[in-house]
């Protein structure tokens, strides 16, 4: 392989770095701080030799891992040891492996479930674990992808043409390096801690030889043209081994400078290039240096292009790649890229260059062309090996904080493809409600979801980042996961295995307790020495408790009502209460106290001592350690579980690696039980009776049988809560849900099915054999008819024929008659009355008991009535108005009218007003379930016309002579119209106020005018009027045809008028001649 493969980190750093990096024991850098893990024996599940031999597994993609230590030879499904009281390890026989008798009583692996590939696998099984991915080689013989993975000391096979894990292949111990020999078709993997280099057949993926090399190798390369393979080694021995591919032996050793890391071979000038703290060239035909080339800070990948004959090197220090001629030797250019670039890989289809760039979380493309950056494409964090799979023309890069390997499509830059190659189970969580476990991984920032009942993982939910603890509430139905490297808490919902909350928290939170008592999760946060409250109702923290020093391990007391936390610090158990939120008692327990857990059975507390390697027990009656149990040197236990169907604890011993069982009843350890490598979490599942323990750097997740298997009891028929029981071997157990559940060992048992009144069981006795799984037996109910009595509902208040109705347990019956009856046996009924519009009872809702006899229940019914209102407005205050409805009138001097009707349509009347019209005056108004409300609106009516005066002027005329008739009017509506009557001929009507007219007729009139208005109003007044002949009437002397004083006074009359008008000609002629002849003054004397 043309190319640096990809280098691995050392002892949790870095040359030039300065900075922490996941090493060694896994991903999670936080948790593992915190774990604190030792290196952990791996052993095997079958009979194998102590050297180092691959055994391959049937499965794909699973190995079982072979360490140098005592292997067990067992039969049947798992190795289960029995210890002495007080722990103890297992004898070796003289072949060097661990003989180990069968118990077939006591507890056992049953099963182990790997999550890589979520397979189940009867037994202990030690499947290979890809954790940590760093190093990364192209194999052009199978189309194959070679993933070093230095947390689980295995090389990962993963095919190019499907994307998936094919095998995983153990060696023993971290792989710094890897490189693909074309020539021999094998793999080379440099080892650092071994000292050694691991050569592997990619034909059969097993281990050809070991290869000691000296102290720290890392960068691996072939080198085609001489067929061999060159093999840096790092600190303090600064040097490059040769090994010859033909006889696996290194044939030179070749000084270089400081800390050589990257390798890679130039085919076109048969040279090898190794990055120190520059870049060393060798000739690999006289395997001597013949070029030193300074380039950037820190230089770390380097890669071979074919294309341009220049070799490129990622300077991780300078955040740059070097480009240096192979013809001079010499940089040509330097290329900013991102930060800390790492891994780097030639791509001879494209002519590009890409680097993994660690602290900027993406790759970098650089066109050899133009030595110019054409893409920068974002991948996972901290991406680290890279290499290029030219048969597929894809770049598959590692992710190790991920445990996944991600391919990049030099088609489009993109991510093609995430490879899962390990997985770093931790927390565990019990979900009764669902009969569920729940997994925490820290690694992939998920959390597993395992059905118990097919022991399968069935979701896989993401959530923060280093997911650790984890709590099931069962009164929500939900689970809290605490995120240590997001410093928050996830709440997942069971139903839908979606996440609903996400609470922040304290500073790296880590255990959890779900507090049923309260409704309360208690979260201890690990670097704030707190404990944080959540309430489940809102998801909100509501206290923050100072505890001790690093507290971890947290446990709730039902029996008290208190939680326990464990402060790995400070070597103590705080308790507080969970009514006060305040600290009660704080507990010396010992070293380093981890796991906790609350035996309900005892009213005890289990905490474990990680570094003293024992158990404290504390009384939850005292607050005092009432025992400590030792568990094995060096085993350090961790989790801890209570399993309350046997009375037996069970906790994790991350460096055996191995389960203690410990029985509460004596204090004393019952078995050590062989698990996977690095056992963390533990939880015990009521439902099955397992217990399940995650094995953080094995990838899987040991289930642990007692001896003792679940029997179940399934019921069917009886209405949900109905209680009902069942006797086996002697014990009942009874419940109120459809399953009851007892523990057994093998053994054939007895049972009874308790009676149920009204309800015959099927089966109701019988046995049950238990041979090594699980029993389950459904039990049918079937419900007795039972002796029935009248229920009877009678109504009064209906008007007859209305219709009505009456449920009573779920049927409802309707009648237009005055009973509704239901037969009923023995027991106690809820019943609701139907609503009737317009009417009402006092009770719509009650329960009815029927204990042997019938029972009559009284419904009486009311009409309903409405407001009706009638609402005046123009009416002055105090005014009496009224208003008939129906029928009956109400009067009011205020404002509102009132009255009560049931619902129907009802005429009205609005009496009249003096002065006032009402608007409306009458109508209809209709009630319909609710008040009603009309507004009636009062105006005042206008007053008539007036007549003032009206006369005749004269009074009295002569025939021919006019008359003149005036009216004078006021008021009403205008315009006003006028009419006369009785009016004598030659007078005619007219519409004015004024008539002159000359009469054509004698005699004595009366006439009459009536004036009218707009309105209609109207008012008439009368005048007499005398018409006389010319002849004198009554024989009395007249003058000029008038009577003779008349006559005489108008004669007189016109005298006088004659001589005034005479007077006054004469004055006007005077004065006339007096201008034309003004008088002529006298002459002077």
């Amino acid at each position: 392989m043309r190319g640096m493969a990809g280098i691995g980190t050392r002892n949790g750093w870095t040359k030039g770095r300065g900075t922490l990096t996941a090493s060694g024991i896994g991903l999670f850098a936080i948790v593992t701080s915190l774990l604190l893990l030792a290196p952990s024996v791996s052993t095997a599940a079958r009979a194998v030799a102590s050297s180092a031999v691959v055994s391959r597994s049937l499965i794909p993609g699973l190995d079982i891992g072979i360490g140098t230590s005592a292997a067990f030879a067992v039969s049947g499904p798992s190795s289960r040891v029995p210890v002495a009281r007080t722990g103890g390890g297992i004898s070796l026989s003289a072949a060097g492996k661990g003989v180990v008798p069968l118990d077939p009583t006591g507890p056992f692996v049953a099963y182990t479930l790997v999550l890589l590939n979520n397979t189940l696998i009867p037994g202990n099984f030690l499947a290979a674990n890809g954790l940590t991915p760093t190093a990364i080689a192209y194999d052009s013989g199978k189309g194959e992808v070679l993933v070093a993975s230095q947390g689980s000391s295995t090389v990962t096979v993963i095919s190019d043409a499907t994307n998936a894990v094919v095998a995983n292949v153990p060696i023993g111990t971290p792989p710094y390096g890897v490189a693909y020999d074309s020539g021999k078709g094998e793999v080379f993997t440099a080892n650092s801690y071994a000292s050694n280099v691991t050569v592997i057949s990619d034909a059969t993926n097993a281990v050809l030889a070991s290869i000691y090399v000296g102290n720290n190798p890392s960068g691996v390369a072939y080198d085609s043209g001489m067929g061999e393979v060159f093999v840096t080694n790092s600190f303090r021995y600064p040097y490059v081994n040769v090994i010859s591919d033909t006889t696996n032996t290194v044939v030179a050793t070749i000084p270089v400078g400081s800390y050589p890391q990257g390798i890679a071979y130039d085919s076109g000038m048969g040279e090898v290039f190794v990055t120190t703290n520059n870049v060393t060239v060798i000739s690999d035909a006289t395997n001597t240096v013949v070029a030193t080339i300074p380039v950037g800070s820190n230089p770390q990948g380097i890669a071979y292009d074919s294309g341009m004959g220049e070799v490129f090197v990622a300077n991780a220090g300078s955040s740059n790649v070097t480009v240096i001629s192979d013809a001079t030797n010499t940089v040509v250019a330097n290329i900013p890229v991102g930060s800390n670039p790492y891994g780097i890989a030639y791509d001879g289809r494209k002519g590009e260059v890409f680097v993994t760039n660690r602290n900027s979380n993406n790759v970098t493309v650089i066109s050899d062309t133009t030595n110019a950056v054409v893409a920068n494409i974002p991948v996972g964090s901290s991406p680290q090996g890279i290499a290029f799979d030219r048969g597929m023309g894809e770049v598959f890069f590692t992710d190790p904080a991920s445990n996944t390997v991600n391919v990049i499509s030099d088609a489009t830059n993109a991510i093609a493809a995430s490879i899962p190659v390990g997985s770093n189970p931790f927390g565990v969580a019990y979900d009764g409600g669902m009969g569920e476990v729940f997994v925490t991984d820290p690694a992939s920032n998920t959390v597993n979801v395992i059905s118990d009942a097919t022991n399968a993982v069935i979701a896989n939910i993401p959530v923060g980042s280093l997911p650790s603890g984890a709590a099931y509430d069962s009164g929500k139905g939900e689970v809290f996961v605490a995120n240590a490297g997001s410093y928050n808490v996830t709440v997942i919902s069971d139903a839908t295995n979606a996440v609903v909350a996400t609470i922040p928290a304290g500073d790296r939170p880590f255990g959890v307790a779900y507090d049923g008592g309260m409704g309360e999760v208690f979260v201890a946060n690990f670097y704030s020495n707190t404990v944080s409250v959540i309430s489940d109702a809102t998801n909100a923290v509501i206290a923050n408790i100072l505890v001790g020093s690093y507290p971890n391990g947290v446990a709730y007391d039902s029996g008290k009502g208190e939680v326990f936390v464990a402060n790995y610090a400070s070597n103590t158990v705080s308790v507080i209460s969970d009514a006060t939120n305040a600290i009660v008692a704080s507990i010396p327990v010992g070293s380093n106290p981890y796991g906790v857990a609350y035996d309900s059975g005892m009213g005890e507390v289990f905490v474990t001592n990680s570094y003293s390697d024992n158990v404290s027990v504390i009384s939850d009656a005292t607050n005092a350690v009432v025992a400590t149990i030792p568990v094995g040197s060096y085993s350090k236990p961790i989790a801890v579980a209570y399993d309350s169907g046997t009375g037996e604890v069970f906790l994790t011993n991350t460096n055996s690696p191995t389960v203690t069982v410990i029985s509460d009843a004596t204090n004393a350890v019952i078995a050590t039980i062989p698990a996977g490598s690095s056992p963390n979490g533990a939880a015990y599942d009521a439902g099955s009776g397992y217990t399940y323990v995650a094995n953080s750097l094995q990838g899987t997740i040991s289930i642990i049988s007692t001896g003792h298997y679940p029997v179940s009891y399934t019921e069917t028929g009886l209405p949900t809560g109905t209680s009902w029981s069942v006797t086996l071997n002697g014990t009942t157990h009874a419940s109120t849900t459809n399953t009851i559940t007892f523990s057994e060992a093998n053994g054939t048992y007895a049972y009874t099915v308790g009676s149920v009144a009204d309800y015959m069981a099927s089966p109701a006795s019988g046995s049950v054999t238990v041979s090594g799984a699980r029993v389950s037996r459904s039990i049918t109910f079937t419900a007795v008819p039972p002796a029935r009595y009248d229920v009877s509902f009678t109504e009064t208040g209906l008007p007859t024929g209305t219709s009505w109705s009456v449920t009573l347990r779920g049927t409802t019956l309707t009648s237009t008659m005055s009973t509704i009856t239901f037969s009923e046996a023995n027991g106690t009924y809820a019943y609701t009355i139907g609503a009737i519009p317009g009417y009402s009872t006092p009770s719509y809702a009650g329960s009815i008991v029927v204990l042997g006899t019938g029972v009559t229940h009284a419904v009486p019914w009311g009409q309903v009535t409405y407001a009706v209102t009638f609402e005046e407005s123009g009416l002055p205050p105090g005014t009496s108005w009224s208003v008939s409805v129906g029928g009956t009138t109400q009067p009011s001097t205020t404002t509102t009218d009132v009255f009560n009707e049931p619902n129907g349509t009802f005429s009205y009347t609005v009496s009249a007003v003096t002065g006032y019209t009402p608007l409306p005056s009458s109508g209809t108004i209709t009630v319909n379930g609710a008040s009603v409300t009309r507004a009636i609106a009062f105006s005042a009516v206008p007053s008539g016309p007036t007549i003032g005066s009206f006369s005749a002027s004269p009074s009295t005329v002569i025939l021919g002579s006019s008359v003149t008739l005036t009216v004078a009017a006021t008021g009403g509506t205008e315009p006003l119209t006028y009419a006369y009557a009785s009016l004598p001929s030659g007078c005619a009507s007219a519409n004015v106020s004024v008539i002159t007219c000359t009469p054509t007729a004698t005699g004595s009139f009366t006439v009459t005018v009536t004036v009218s208005d707009a309105a209609g109003k109207s008012t008439t007044a009368t005048v007499s009027l005398t018409v006389n002949s010319q002849s004198n009437p009554g024989g009395r002397d007249t003058i000029l045809g008038l009577p003779a004083l008349e006559g005489y006074g108008l004669i007189a009359g016109l005298v006088i008028a004659l001589l005034v008008a005479g007077t006054v000609v004469v004055l006007r002629s005077r004065r006339k001649r007096l201008r034309q002849h003004p008088e002529q003054p006298s002459p002077p004397r």
